[in-house]
């Protein structure tokens, strides 16, 4: 094995992921399933060809925003408004009760093998979409107001309103900014080196989580939010283009580094060290 590359082992567990998932076994496994899974084989407790530091540690953290900003362009409230969002929230408030302090769910982990299994649009998945909307939000909102050391209570709520004008304006911006000029601009330079409409979307998802951070709440409330914004503005046929380019840049650099850095910073020996543990 070649040492002192982890990025390069990242990657290669990134294309050989999809690979496997394409062999025939009589089911078809999750793609980001076997990503930990590699992630955990060229870990430390592995292979030990990658570990969970400097550049990889890093990316991490923008891998599990963009995880959590695709999710939140997938959120179409006319979709689960009504039924799924009522569920969603029931069922919330009783797990939350019955587990006191947390209750949450991965919507940025269910994404991509809803996708990948044709589940999106579909009943069922617009019902977990809602219940991954509540369960991803909810408990971020929650510890911000409960468990901050930054500000208090009172400051933490009247930040939570500041953040929701700040993003259903941002909103409102992006549904309504079509005027000609502007269009021809983003259009001309979608498929130019400038690549604009993407870089917007990129400094979108940063403004936010910056401004997320500052008012005291977790990064991930803001790219979430920032998914939110960019999927109104890029609803029907021309925000397609833009989609597809946010689908190719996130899904192929940003993710690899949140689930196959989810299975390098795996600690396997804690599990396994006894059957009690297990």
């Amino acid at each position: 094995m070649i040492p002192g590359h982890p990025v390069f082992w990242l990657l290669v567990a990134a294309v050989l992921a999809p690979l496997l998932a394409e062999i025939p076994i009589g089911f078809r496994m999750p793609v980001v399933v076997l990503e930990v899974v590699l992630g955990i084989v060229i870990g430390p407790h592995g292979l030990g060809l990658a570990h969970f530091d400097g550049f990889i540690a890093a990316m991490f953290v923008y891998g599990m925003a963009a995880s959590l900003f695709m999710a939140g362009m997938e959120v179409e409230w006319e979709r689960i408004r009504g039924r799924p969002i009522v569920l969603a929230s029931v069922g919330w408030i009783v797990s939350l009760l019955l587990a006191v302090v947390l209750a949450t769910i991965g919507l940025g982990v269910l994404l991509p093998i809803l996708r990948d299994g044709g589940q999106l649009g579909t009943t069922f998945g617009n019902h977990v979409l809602a219940a991954g909307s509540i369960g991803e939000v909810g408990p971020i909102v929650v510890m911000s107001l409960l468990l901050s050391r930054q500000y208090s209570t009172w400051q933490e709520a009247g930040f939570l309103a500041v953040f929701f004008v700040i993003v259903a304006g941002a909103a409102a911006v992006g549904m309504s900014a079509r005027s000609p000029r502007l269009l021809a601009l983003l259009t001309r330079t979608m498929n130019s080196s400038t690549q604009l409409p993407v870089r917007i979307s990129l400094l979108l998802m940063a403004g936010l989580l910056v401004l997320a951070r500052e008012f005291g709440f977790e990064s991930i409330f803001g790219a979430f939010a920032a998914g939110l914004i960019l999927g109104l503005a890029t609803r029907g046929e021309e925000g397609q283009p833009l989609r597809h380019k946010i689908d190719a840049v996130l899904f192929g650099w940003f993710f690899p580094f949140f689930f196959v850095g989810i299975g390098i910073n795996f600690d396997l020996p804690a599990l396994t060290q006894s059957t009690t543990t297990m």
